[in-house]
């Protein structure tokens, strides 16, 4: 007979109490155990989510104040290279065509008149500027 299962004498019962392994071996996981391990999972996935969105959200914020800068740097050359009769009326086009503030400014240096350009996004939150002094020839 199965002498596992069947227990004849009390000796036969202990001897098979003492192959069971301890309470310090068991397998398996507790309810509480489940619970605990799930909810540091949730907070882990959402501290990882906030951390994704803010590096998403500077990211697309450095990619347009350099979009910005680029674009106001390439007015201000393109600026350049018009003549200084024709300037004012560029700059009106440009600043139309490309959503751009610019400002041309007179000054005088030394008996020498010239230009001063300004050119600035129309974002207020994240303004890129560019200037450049033009002098006129002299005679």
């Amino acid at each position: 007979m199965n002498r596992i299962t069947t227990f004849s004498s009390s000796i036969d019962r202990r001897a098979f109490d003492s192959l069971k392994p301890p309470a310090s071996l068991r397998r398996g996981f507790t309810l509480i155990e489940t619970m605990l391990g799930c909810a540091f999972l949730v907070v882990a996935t959402g501290l990882a989510v906030r951390v994704h969105q803010a590096r998403s959200q500077f990211d697309r914020a450095s990619l347009n104040r350099l979009s910005d800068s680029l674009l106001v740097e390439n007015a201000g050359q393109r600026l350049s290279l018009i003549p200084d009769d024709e300037l004012a009326d560029a700059a009106e086009r440009l600043s139309e065509e490309l959503n751009l503030q610019i400002d041309v400014q007179s000054f005088e240096l030394d008996g020498r008149k010239g230009q001063h350009l300004i050119v600035k996004t129309n974002s207020e939150a994240n303004s890129a500027f560019h200037h450049a002094w033009r002098l006129e020839a002299s005679p």
